[in-house]
């Protein structure tokens, strides 16, 4: 990552430059990827894992910012809280006005979603992580 003032930040490659400037809210460019557990989902259990999970990506914290000729992550501390499954499916994520992550986790019953806006990564970065993710989780559970 490059520093920009304080904070640190990263050019987005070529494939994701597209992404950010042809979203809008009936097409988010958001995909998800689903797990079906065996138990239901522990809320506290996930968030920890989430946590965990996280340390090895830490550019998914990223918010993304417009430049005056480009588009860039920024680094950022905003939390990431696990939820309910309470939105449409593939909701937007990106919020030209708003600092919001790019990365939702959510879950019902015995699912496990993850969603991804896909300037952050492409599905094989989200699968990663959600192996990852799995991994912590099913350490912390049984």
């Amino acid at each position: 990552m490059r520093h920009k003032g304080k904070k640190a930040w990263v050019l987005l490659d070529n494939a994701s430059k597209l992404f950010p400037a042809v979203c809008n809210q009936n097409d988010t460019k958001v995909f998800r990827i689903t797990a079906e557990l065996h138990d239901e989902v522990v809320p506290v259990l996930l968030q920890e894992a989430l946590e965990q999970a996280l340390k090895h990506f830490p550019y998914y914290r990223s918010v993304l910012k417009r430049g005056i000729f480009w588009y860039y992550l920024e680094a950022s501390d905003v939390q990431i809280e696990v939820e309910p499954d309470q939105y449409r499916v593939c909701a937007p994520l990106y919020l030209p006005e708003r600092d919001l992550p790019l990365i939702r986790v959510i879950y019902y019953k015995r699912r496990l979603h993850v969603e991804i806006f896909h300037a952050l990564t492409d599905g094989v970065g989200g699968m990663l992580f959600m192996q990852v993710l799995i991994h912590y989780y099913l350490l912390l559970h049984y």
